[in-house]
């Protein structure tokens, strides 16, 4: 996925003592979607994760250009426990959010989990409201729709959020709490 967060400047964001290092990766993710163009896959699909965070996004032929082809669906899953309770946004979430591509960003725990059927794949993004305590409820914060043959998301449900809304809200933990207690 490309992240814009400045008109002239392309960053790729990275956690790393809180800075935004530049895109090093673009030749590689060039290579990726020239082999799907070129093959011919019909809708490739993309899952990767551990960023702490729930993103959907289409992968287009050329970012630079908004209106390019879609060529690929990408889903990113966050961790189901580690670190604090999430939140449905963070500080970074609205930089994410200005890349037309990105379709859905979320940074509450939980996983992804997927239905797929010969014509279709359906991704629910499940989320809980807290991971300090047991007992936390989950639920499907959005829910997408890829079509075979039809590369990109078509967003199927828009829930409420649970729990916190922005991670400022999130007071750090009084002292670690182990699952198995």
């Amino acid at each position: 996925m490309r992240v814009r967060v400045a008109p002239e400047e392309r960053l790729r964001v990275v956690r790393r003592r809180r800075r935004v290092l530049p895109h090093a990766d673009q030749p590689a993710r060039d290579r990726i979607v020239a082999a799907f163009t070129e093959r011919g896959v019909a809708n490739p699909v993309v899952l990767s994760g551990d960023i702490h965070r729930n993103m959907a996004a289409d992968i287009k032929a050329d970012f630079d250009d908004p209106g390019s082809e879609t060529v690929a669906t990408e889903f990113i899953g966050t961790s189901i426990s580690s670190g604090l309770d999430g939140a449905d946004m963070d500080e970074l979430g609205p930089e994410f959010l200005a890349n037309q591509h990105l379709r859905f960003y979320n940074s509450l725990r939980g996983y992804v989990r997927f239905q797929v059927i010969p014509d279709h794949l359906v991704s629910d993004f499940r989320v809980v409201p807290f991971v300090r305590q047991q007992g936390a409820p989950i639920s499907t914060r959005a829910s997408f729709l890829t079509e075979n043959g039809r590369p990109g998301l078509e967003q199927i449900a828009d829930n409420p959020p649970v729990g916190r809304r922005f991670a400022v809200d999130i007071p750090p933990p009084e002292q670690p709490v182990s699952p198995y207690e």
